[in-house]
């Protein structure tokens, strides 16, 4: 077996990625109505990704889709007016963002400032719930708390 170069590799990968968002315009041209969330993440290496996922009805089909809209390398301050501006240039690449009517995302002052004014939002329910048994449990305690308790409690 002789496995594929990695230039066989990458045009099959190419390949793929117009095949798939040639798709995904076809697709999002039968929506009517979207809901997004988004999210960042990072790597080991502390690179930030920023994630947006679609959930809507096409307008011929009773099922619900859920797809990656967009998944990208975020090398801006994570700033609520910078994530907002990113944000919104993506759907209107995706030529969707007259369709959005519902943002899902985490709590994060970063998040919600900007957001607010661009449609609807709705705090993530898994990042509630974490956040909630967290502070229950008293999981992000600082050092410096600790021992202010004791003293505290004389």
């Amino acid at each position: 077996y002789v496995p594929p170069s990695r230039h066989t590799i990458t045009r099959r990968l190419k390949r793929l990625h117009v095949l798939h968002r040639k798709k995904l315009f076809d697709d999002l041209k039968h929506v009517d109505y979207i809901s997004i969330t988004t999210d960042f993440w990072a790597n080991r290496q502390n690179q930030s990704f920023l994630v947006i996922t679609g959930h809507y009805f096409k307008s011929d089909d009773i099922n619900l889709k859920s797809t990656v809209l967009n998944f990208s390398k975020f090398n801006e301050r994570h700033t609520s007016h910078q994530i907002s501006r990113i944000l919104k240039r993506k759907l209107r690449e995706l030529n969707i963002s007259h369709k959005v009517i519902v943002i899902t995302c985490d709590g994060a002052n970063n998040m919600v400032r900007d957001l607010d004014l661009y449609a609807k939002r709705l705090w993530c329910v898994a990042h509630r719930l974490h956040l909630t048994i967290t502070n229950a449990f008293g999981l992000w305690i600082t050092k410096k708390v600790e021992m202010q308790v004791p003293q505290m409690m004389k």
